[in-house]
């Protein structure tokens, strides 16, 4: 009995090491990926921006498209999204935005939260969205929202500056 408590408690111990490096890890990639958004809209205005968003997927994409963590920064021309890994990237301008929603899922999936759901128009004038998770989705809703008014009508932004 003496042994197997002995080694289920290495099993555990060795897990936990295993979480904890690679929550450093995440940690790290976040950190390097946060610098380079904000390397990358340097000079726009970062009026929101969050290290840990997750990528819920485009709805026009296939359903195998690939998920992940990143950083979600709003500016006052665009929201954009880096991918931790694989390194990816999108930028959606705010004057395509059409509607800014918190459903509990996005493409047949869930965290059992409200996501963070950006419809808009692309390139080709037809509907389209992205989903994230992220830890305020009513708080990105109202930003999201203010700034996509503000690009289509051409007028400044009032009343929201920057804030992290």
């Amino acid at each position: 009995m003496a042994t197997v408590l002995i080694i289920i408690g290495a099993v555990l111990a060795g897990l936990l090491a295993v979480f904890a490096v690679i929550a450093l890890v995440l940690r790290h990639l976040a950190r390097g990926r946060m610098d380079q958004a904000r390397a990358a809209l340097h000079g726009q205005g970062i009026l929101r921006i969050t290290p840990m968003a997750n990528f819920f997927g485009r709805r026009s994409a296939s359903m195998a498209q690939i998920r992940g963590n990143g950083v979600l920064a709003l500016t006052p021309n665009e929201l954009a999204f880096f991918m931790l890994a694989p390194a990816r990237e999108h930028h959606l301008p705010l004057a395509s935005v059409e509607a800014v929603e918190n459903p509990r899922w996005f493409r047949g999936k869930s965290v059992g939260r409200p996501l963070l759901v950006v419809r808009f128009t692309d390139e080709e004038g037809r509907p389209d969205a992205y989903g994230y998770y992220v830890r305020d989705p009513a708080g990105w809703t109202d930003r999201v929202t203010a700034a996509a008014a503000a690009a289509r009508s051409g007028k400044p932004l009032d009343g929201y500056g920057p804030s992290a």
